[in-house]
């Protein structure tokens, strides 16, 4: 076995014999189709090592519940960046009391909106708001956060396409950046309605 030819023992490994590997430019590269074969072998290795952690299953009701709370920071969210921005002290500021509306807008694929009506209160008083973010995960980007008054009622072809016509805007088209375009919705629903982008 010691005086074994390890030329011949790659051959036998790789009945092809090894060549390098070209790259996706036709180059040759360093790596020979052993090195490949090894590494796989280590990945399948290394996977069947893992330590797999159980799937969470939550119930449809779990998952609305988890979807609204998280609506609901994003709305809070919101009304902190308002209340900073008005120069609020904490006990000035406004609260927030519920969610009214929302629509979840798309345009061109590649940006993503959520647009909101709610209520919050201030020295008793209840107003009602419009909040625009870009959500990203449990965060999002604060676009516009602003009362509503009784001559507001923005247009916005996002929302109107969502089947969410009622949800208010303010009169001002610039004060939020999405629903502007009219496009339809990228999106297919899968049996436990989950949402699918479609690439």
């Amino acid at each position: 076995m010691a005086d074994q030819d390890p030329e011949r023992t790659n051959k036998e490994d790789c009945p092809f014999d090894d060549p390098f590997l070209e790259d996706g430019f036709g180059n040759l590269t360093k790596w020979r189709l052993s090195d490949l074969k090894k590494d796989f072998i280590k990945h399948l290795e290394d996977e069947s090592n893992r330590l797999r952690t159980k799937e969470n299953k939550h119930s449809k009701e779990g998952k609305m519940k988890m979807h609204n709370d998280l609506m609901e920071q994003y709305m809070k969210s919101a009304l902190k960046k308002y209340n900073n921005e008005e120069n609020f002290d904490e006990d000035l500021g406004f609260e927030f009391v519920k969610a009214t509306k929302e629509s979840f807008i798309v345009e061109g694929g590649v940006n993503f909106y959520r647009h909101f009506n709610f209520t919050a209160m201030q020295n008793s008083t209840i107003h009602l708001f419009f909040a625009e973010v870009i959500p990203d995960g449990e965060n999002c980007e604060v676009t516009c956060c602003k009362i509503l008054y009784d001559n507001d009622n923005g247009r916005c072809l996002g929302c109107k396409n969502q089947g969410d016509p009622d949800l208010r805007h303010p009169a001002s088209n610039n004060a939020y950046d999405g629903g502007h375009e009219d496009c339809s919705f990228p999106f297919l629903i899968d049996s436990d309605s989950e949402v699918l982008f479609i690439q």
